[in-house]
């Protein structure tokens, strides 16, 4: 009996524990661009993550007001995650990104622009996040949706929030907070890069961004069945007491 009572409170504690624990959020790319005017952006250091790498518009590509605007051609970046972080299984992506409005209003244009996550290499584009190119408003692009998918948001003035779970391919994009678009994607895409491209057609002024990875907290339902099988083993051990 004292074996089983032990049992029953180290359950209930687990299930306990499993409710209330919070999710682990880890910041693995992060820049507000408060460098010095004239700052070339390739090979200047992030605040979270590697240096920046420029491959496209490098010689002219520069902080300018604490923020980073690509107006005047094509330009392409990428900054690899912390300490070679890969999103991984239990796992949540989360990018929030601010934007800015660039001269003529050119982010929602003929052209694209936006913000990208790469799985192993720079040719290896997974989601794409921003001016698709296929319709002038805030979308998906990429294998996360399989399809280019398109909000009816066309603000270039944003603050935008992406979030992307491993395990399940659940992945949302919210403007300004309003959620404009949610679904379920392709699951397991292991990223461990960012990257920001225009084309020479559309334009970006990124003012700041963040990308952290978080270790998600059990489903409700999983904790509710815990404490299910944790009480019918309670009645057990009272039924057999008796």
């Amino acid at each position: 009996m004292k074996s089983t009572s032990r049992y029953l409170f180290l359950l209930f504690t687990a299930v306990t524990l499993a409710a209330a624990a919070p999710a682990s959020a880890d910041l693995v790319a992060a820049d507000d661009f408060d460098d010095a005017d004239a700052t070339l952006l390739d090979g200047k250091a992030a605040d979270v993550g590697g240096n920046w790498r420029v491959t496209q518009g490098g010689d002219s590509l520069a902080v300018q007001g604490g923020a980073l605007d690509t107006t005047g051609g094509g330009r392409t970046a990428y900054l690899d995650f912390a300490e070679g972080k890969v999103l991984g299984a239990g796992e949540l992506l989360t990018m929030e990104v601010t934007t800015l409005s660039p001269s003529g209003n050119n982010f929602f244009s003929g052209g694209y622009a936006g913000f990208s996550f790469f799985q192993g290499d720079d040719g290896s584009e997974v989601m794409f996040i921003g001016d698709t190119g296929g319709g002038e408003f805030w979308g998906i692009d990429q294998a996360v949706v399989g399809s280019t998918t398109l909000s009816s948001n066309n603000d270039p003035e944003a603050t935008a929030v992406f979030t992307y779970a491993f395990d399940s391919g659940d992945y949302s994009l919210s403007i300004d907070g309003v959620t404009e678009l949610s679904g379920t994607g392709t699951p397991n895409l292991a990223v461990d890069r960012f990257r920001f491209v225009n084309g020479n057609g559309g334009d970006l002024i990124m003012d700041s961004l963040s990308v952290d990875i978080s270790t998600q907290v059990p489903e409700p339902a999983s904790v509710c069945l815990l404490a299910v099988a944790a009480a019918g083993l309670a009645f057990a051990a009272k039924r057999r007491a008796a």
